[in-house]
């Protein structure tokens, strides 16, 4: 897990040749954070990840620089360039309802991605969110799967070898 000073935190699940983020809003003063992981003075511990004043430490050496004035998109990214991976999943079940601004840093991010000759994929989308990208016209711009395998696999159905 990755705290963001905005109240954002990533879960990163590294498959082979894709990466998986989980983006969920942190609750501010509930003394725990993502997924009921406790936080004692301050920082936050799973998976070998401390999270401290809303930078990452992994191993002592810091994996997100938790500035203000970055954005969803940029910390992603982040991630997926220390990565060196540009086959993403982003699984949406924790997001809540999709904002514009939201919407936006999904576009920036899919542009980055893109350019670098990947591909995002988003998964476990509510009906409102996919209701939402529909109404701004842009539900095509991102492949859109029920969960995770489905969004590996794309639309190819399972060939024996």
């Amino acid at each position: 897990m990755i705290g963001l000073s905005q109240g954002w935190s990533l879960q990163v699940d590294r498959g082979p040749d894709w990466l998986f983020v989980r983006p969920s809003l942190v609750a501010e003063g509930d003394g725990s954070g993502e997924d009921g992981v406790p936080v004692e003075g301050g920082v936050a511990v799973e998976g070998g990840v401390a999270v401290e004043d809303g930078v990452a430490v992994e191993d002592g050496v810091a994996v997100e620089d938790g500035v203000d004035d970055a954005s969803l998109a940029d910390s992603v990214w982040s991630v997926i360039e220390q990565h060196f991976t540009y086959r993403v999943v982003v699984e949406c079940e924790q997001l809540g309802r999709l904002t514009s601004d939201m919407i936006a840093q999904l576009l920036t991010l899919n542009r980055r991605i893109r350019g670098h000759g990947g591909t995002l994929r988003l998964c476990g989308l509510s009906d409102h969110n996919q209701e939402a990208l529909r109404q701004c016209r842009i539900d095509g711009f991102f492949p859109r799967f029920s969960d995770r395998s489905q969004a590996v696999l794309g639309n190819r159905p399972w060939q024996p070898r």
